[in-house]
């Protein structure tokens, strides 16, 4: 249903009649429209005709465009801490991935020091080892050393009482000497 109305709204042409659409389908319910009226098709402008707003309605709207502000000052600040934190994650990122890379490298530091301590073990369980057999070998050259010892002992002392025996024998004189058994 549409409605002729005039009056002065700043459309364009103003002596053109204006239409108001009561059955629009965009339209708001209980919202009036008014649109240009060029035979030609017409222009694409049109206004919505709102009666003028009570106290409480004023009211309403400045909170809601208070709320709005509030709201947007709250977002951009959310935002502005945002990009905080995601700088600091990045930064955090990168220094794990820094603490990651020397892990690793302690790790392969560590094992080629336990590698080189076994080798150590090792070596040490062989000097051991030869330790032992050495002062087996010197223990049993001590032995044979004292047996040999011994042995020339006992020939020495024969030596010297056959040496004796002759000194004895021959320093008596010309005397024929009988031997006598001791």
């Amino acid at each position: 249903m549409l409605l002729q109305i005039s009056g002065e709204f700043n459309l364009h042409p103003p002596q053109l009649l204006r239409w108001v659409d009561l059955n629009c389908r965009n339209c708001l319910p209980d919202k009036l429209q008014i649109g240009c009226g060029c035979k030609d098709g017409g222009c694409t402008f049109w206004e919505w005709l709102d009666p003028k707003p009570t106290d409480h309605q004023i009211e309403i709207l400045v909170d809601l465009r208070d709320a709005v502000k509030a709201l947007r000052t709250k977002n951009q600040t959310l935002e502005v801490e945002n990009s905080e934190l995601s700088y600091l994650l990045d930064e955090a990122q990168a220094k794990i991935a820094q603490l990651v890379t020397e892990n690793e490298k302690a790790t392969v530091l560590a094992r080629d020091q336990e590698a080189k301590i076994a080798e150590l073990v090792k070596e040490k369980e062989k000097a051991s080892v030869l330790a032992k057999d050495q002062e087996a070998k010197e223990v049993q050259g001590k032995l044979v050393f004292s047996k040999v010892g011994k042995a020339c002992c006992r020939a020495v002392i024969f030596l010297v009482v056959c040496l004796a025996l002759l000194v004895a024998m021959f320093s008596k004189g010309p005397k024929t000497m009988k031997p006598q058994l001791l």
